[in-house]
């Protein structure tokens, strides 16, 4: 790795907690945006297809049943996932599972034949991984893990050591793992992965008092040697800002490395260098009120788009951070993450539900869906499903299997199935998901989610795809029309199976001619006007008059009101067949018949 990082020496502020809580005096402060939930009657999930029960709260060691931990934590591989307890009750139990298969892998790392694995697989990390030849058994748990898939090797960190286990996922394992390193002190990491051929991890101290004298490391441990001489012979390190880091997310694509900590901080490093370059606080506007802790990042490496969930005063907000660049415009910069100002770089929103705290969040960047997983009070687990394209959430929490005693520990998201994984106390549920698309854009064969929008196929149309498409078109780009139903209507100004026919307006509505030597314009006979003749040339008797054929258009006139002419002052006049309406008119033309006073008076 670079030398520019190697045993970096911590800057004056780096370890010291109090600096972070003065930023929110200090830094420039910018609301965040907030949306409400929409179509609160979304469900944001369907009942699982798939719930694997791979724990009963009591396994067997040595012939004697013993009360278990439930899950702890978990490492996601595509198709397998390795599991483990804590190890506070009994020793840390490893488990893996083939997710292809929806069912538990028979034994493959434990060499105690005495253990009863007929109801699953699991491993007692006392025996199977020999830890009570540097610990005491009863200390040992297992704090954080990460996988090395070009080796197949899964490596562990609790009691103070970091364990690696061989060739997981074959039949055979090992009778115990290589322990290459020892951290200096007892602290864990909860945030450690493999990035460029070195394994990282990132110290966890929530004693503040330890801080100034032991500032938090992120870890470098070169595998190439790990691997070599099954001893750790050049570890490197940087110095992290804050003490108590809790969760990350690797860019490989644009080579960033976002970590979030437990007091507000996002910050961003080169990972190729670890070089910090941008630092960015969610403060609290109430100073009584806690600070944000941010509990799980993902990436969207496509589009340059950071997700985080966090709580603040048991609130749950999503944030979104714009990381193009590394994030440099935003560095220094804090922000507040309850109020409800829209922003292009940096956006958020809260779950509309309080009560709840943050545990995990899963994107998927393909279709523009996300899930959120929460906790109650009382520790019960909860989905929240979002548009990550629109940012707002979409439906309202939901207890997974409608159970009363489950807590979601981890989720994965599989984007290939639009399968969501759920690690529950003892088992895992498989879901199915809908997209953020109207409708889900019908079927299949209509079309697909891309990032929150419906992309058809040539045969169907609409915001959802659930139009049949007009295969040959109807000249869309000339105006020349739509298409409903699989037919085309066509636009005044075309005509033809697939509007390409070019015509005068409506054809002049046979109101007029069509003159398509003159751009296919309409002539209109001498009562209408209007580009297709569509509307009357006059709108009354009286507006006939000034014309020079006035008596002639007077009779011919078509009007809600019926028009006469009067041959003594040459006029059109609003009338009946008796007279003008308005006045006297001695001789009266009325529909083509001359009225005269006289012959209605001897009537």
């Amino acid at each position: 790795m670079p030398n520019q990082y190697r045993s970096r020496p911590p800057s004056p502020s780096s370890s010291l907690f109090s600096i972070a809580l003065l930023l929110f005096v200090c830094l420039p402060h910018v609301s965040l945006a907030q949306n409400t939930t929409v179509d609160d009657t979304d469900i944001p999930i369907s009942e699982p297809l798939f719930e694997s029960t791979l724990r009963n709260g009591t396994i067997t060691i040595d012939g004697e049943a013993t009360s278990s931990d439930s899950f702890f934590g978990a490492i996601w591989n595509n198709d397998v996932v390795f599991l483990w307890t804590k190890g506070e009750i009994s020793p840390s139990i490893i488990y893996t599972v083939d997710l292809t298969i929806t069912a538990v892998i028979p034994p493959i790392l434990s060499n105690d034949t005495s253990t009863d694995v007929s109801d699953t697989t699991y491993m007692p990390l006392d025996y199977v991984m020999g830890l009570n030849t540097f610990t005491d058994p009863s200390e040992i748990s297992v704090e954080s893990g990460t996988y090395d898939s070009a080796n197949k090797t899964l490596f562990l960190f609790g009691s103070q050591l970091i364990y690696r286990i061989d060739d997981v996922t074959t039949p055979k394992g090992l009778a115990s793992p290589n322990i290459k390193f020892r951290f200096p002190t007892l602290v864990l990491p909860r945030v450690s992965f493999i990035h460029s051929g070195s394994l990282f991890c990132a110290q966890y101290i929530n004693d503040l008092s330890l801080s100034t004298i032991l500032p938090p490391k992120l870890f470098d441990v070169d595998l190439s040697q790990y691997y070599l001489y099954y001893h750790v012979n050049s570890t490197s390190y940087a110095n992290l800002t804050v003490t108590e880091t809790q969760c990350y997310s690797l860019d490989s694509t644009n080579s960033l490395l976002v970590l979030g900590a437990k007091y507000g901080l996002l910050e961003i490093r080169d990972s190729r260098t670890l070089d910090v370059l941008s630092d960015i606080m969610f403060v609290n506007q109430n100073p009584d009120g806690d600070m944000m802790s941010i509990k799980s990042i993902v990436t969207d490496e496509q589009r340059k788009l950071t997700y985080f969930c966090g709580d603040q005063d048991s609130k749950v907000f999503v944030v979104r951070v714009n990381i193009s660049n590394g994030a440099s415009a935003l560095n220094g910069r804090s922000y507040v993450a309850s109020t409800m100002t829209d922003l292009s770089t940096v956006y958020a929103f809260q779950v509309d539900s309080a009560g709840f705290l943050c545990t995990s969040i899963v994107i998927d960047t393909q279709i523009g869906v996300g899930y959120i997983s929460l906790k109650d009070t009382s520790n019960l687990g909860f989905l929240v499903k979002f548009d990550i394209k629109n940012m707002n959430t979409l439906g309202i929490p939901q207890l997974p299997l409608n159970r009363d005693n489950s807590k979601i520990i981890s989720m994965y998201i599989d984007p290939s199935k639009q399968y969501l994984y759920t690690l529950l106390d003892y088992s895992i549920a498989i879901y199915q998901y809908p997209t953020s698309c109207p409708n889900d854009c019908t079927s299949p064969t209509n079309g697909k989610c891309v990032y929150s929008k419906c992309q058809c196929t040539i045969y169907y149309i609409g915001d959802d795809c659930s139009e049949e498409a007009c295969l040959s078109g109807c000249n869309e780009a000339a105006g020349g029309g739509t298409c409903k139903s699989g037919n085309c209507t066509c636009s005044s100004d075309w005509k033809g199976s697939t509007c390409s026919e070019r015509r005068c307006p409506d054809d002049c509505l046979g109101l007029g001619t069509c003159q398509e030597a003159a751009n296919y314009t309409c002539v209109c006979n001498e009562l209408r006007t209007s580009r297709n003749c569509g509307l009357p040339k006059y709108t009354t008797c009286e507006s006939v008059s000034g014309s020079s054929n006035a008596k002639s258009l007077c009779l011919k006139l078509k009007l809600e009101t019926s028009c006469g002419w009067c041959t003594d002052d040459t006029m059109c006049k609003t009338g009946n067949r008796i007279g003008p309406v308005e006045g006297a008119c001695r001789l009266w033309l009325y529909d083509g018949e001359f009225e005269t006073w006289p012959k209605y008076l001897t009537k």
